[in-house]
């Protein structure tokens, strides 16, 4: 009878006060744990109804737990990335209005809003062993959760990797571009990323650093052919924060992993780049970034 006591305490305390639940439904686990430990003392039939109690204890406290969780995301998480993503690129692609660089590593940075709330609620119950994270089968009430609010959390990881390389709180990431073509009716190509230029030539090609985002107010992302031919388109632009990753939006991409290569059709004369990231996940390129939606509920 001290073990329903308790329990009945426990539940009574989470139901007058909220702010402590999260304590309380430790407590009761340990004292559900407690109970079953006893059954074994008692005699059958009265064996089978202990155990369905706490089998019915055990989903109110699954029930409560996933709740408050839920609550907790929606406040903490998913209202404020809904206001920072929908509706802007890159997560839209067709939007002519960016994601600020700010709001991004608001979001996705270590320690913003996605990895502060998965460190905080979410890693000792995920099992990210496989290529797909999953709920660990004797995690607390993980049988209870669903999977595509974690998908969202494994995005979130890859794209803190692609972008936050060096763990910093903005992001910067450092692109090797090698010309490997260029079409002979060019004489040379010029492609420039917030001033920063690599240089192709039909011959004696060398690879060029460009650290990206730079930083600036506004970004800037070109291609030109030289020289220009009447008549023919010979230069891609854009501008914004995101303008490189639009540029190559625009090529065509084989490859994956680190290593990727881009070919840009201009006007009918092609140039061509193998692009590798520092980091290891090529962020121009990045599934994650394009797949990613806000978290909604477990």
């Amino acid at each position: 009878t001290q073990n329903f006591h308790d329990i009945f305490q426990s539940l009574k305390l989470a139901a007058d006060v909220p702010t402590q639940t999260e304590r309380v439904n430790a407590n009761l686990q340990l004292q559900i744990s407690t109970l079953r430990a006893n059954v074994s003392r008692l005699p059958k039939p009265l064996a089978r109804m202990v155990n369905a109690a706490a089998d019915e204890f055990e989903g109110n406290v699954a029930e409560t737990s996933i709740a408050n969780l839920n609550q907790t995301l929606d406040q903490t998480v998913t209202r404020p990335c809904e206001e920072a993503v929908n509706g802007r690129y890159p997560f839209a692609r067709d939007s002519s209005e960016d994601i600020s660089m700010a709001d991004f590593a608001k979001l996705f940075a270590p320690g913003g809003l996605m990895d502060r709330f998965f460190a905080q609620n979410l890693a000792p119950l995920i099992d990210m062993t496989g290529q797909e994270w999953s709920w660990k089968q004797n995690a607390r009430y993980s049988k209870d959760l669903a999977k595509s609010a974690l998908k969202a959390f494994q995005a979130a990881a890859e794209i803190r990797a692609a972008f936050f390389p060096s763990g910093g709180s903005t992001p910067l990431v450092s692109i090797t571009f090698t010309p490997t073509s260029l079409n002979s009716e060019a004489d040379s190509a010029v492609l420039n990323v917030d001033g920063q230029t690599v240089q192709s030539a039909q011959a004696g090609n060398a690879p060029s650093i460009v650290t990206w985002p730079s930083g600036a107010a506004s970004g800037s992302a070109s291609l030109s052919l030289i020289p220009e031919m009447p008549g023919r388109e010979s230069a891609l632009k854009f501008e914004g924060p995101w303008a490189l990753k639009r540029l190559f939006d625009k090529a065509t991409i084989t490859g994956d992993g680190a290593s990727t290569e881009a070919r840009f059709v201009i006007g009918g004369r092609d140039v061509a780049y193998t692009i590798q990231a520092g980091s290891g996940a090529n962020p121009l390129v990045l599934p994650a970034l394009s797949g990613f939606s806000c978290p909604k509920a477990f």
